[in-house]
């Protein structure tokens, strides 16, 4: 198990080793859905509308929903590591080993980049106040 993410009850989505995500009923350990078609370690983000966020060591990011992909583009020059949602912006943001926190809307439009750590970005979150958080590498916190 690479990451884990649930904005529902009833579901569960993880992301794998193997390059592939999974959608679990939480109340029956069922698997609704497999996501397939990453290389490696899968990153997921999943939202309460429905969409989840596959990232992983391709580059690309992939945005589903119901369990079917609906776009993939290439988000950026090293392993996805994370993502977080943006509720002020109405998007997400993803993290990478390119050291760059990139900003995108919810159909994949990418908005802005954030440059500064000076390595690896290993942890991203957003606060209420619609500021981003991040934790790498480089050993320092920065509020983009």
């Amino acid at each position: 198990m690479n990451s884990l993410s649930q904005a529902t009850e009833n579901e569960l989505v993880s992301g794998s080793w193997d390059g592939t995500a999974k959608i679990w009923d939480t109340t029956t350990g069922e698997c609704k859905a497999t996501l397939e078609g990453h290389a490696h370690g899968v990153s997921v983000l999943t939202l309460p509308n429905g969409i989840t966020i596959t990232g992983s060591q391709d580059g690309k990011i992939r945005l589903w929903y119901d369990g079917q992909q609906q776009k993939e583009f290439h988000g950026h020059d090293d392993i996805v590591r994370g993502f977080c949602e943006v509720p002020q912006l109405n998007g997400f943001a993803s993290i990478s080993n390119d050291e760059v926190v990139k900003l995108w809307s919810m159909d994949g439009t990418h908005m802005m980049d954030f440059k500064g750590h000076g390595g690896f970005i290993f942890s991203v979150d957003c606060l209420e106040t619609g500021e981003i958080i991040t934790g790498g590498d480089d050993c320092t916190v920065k509020l983009w």
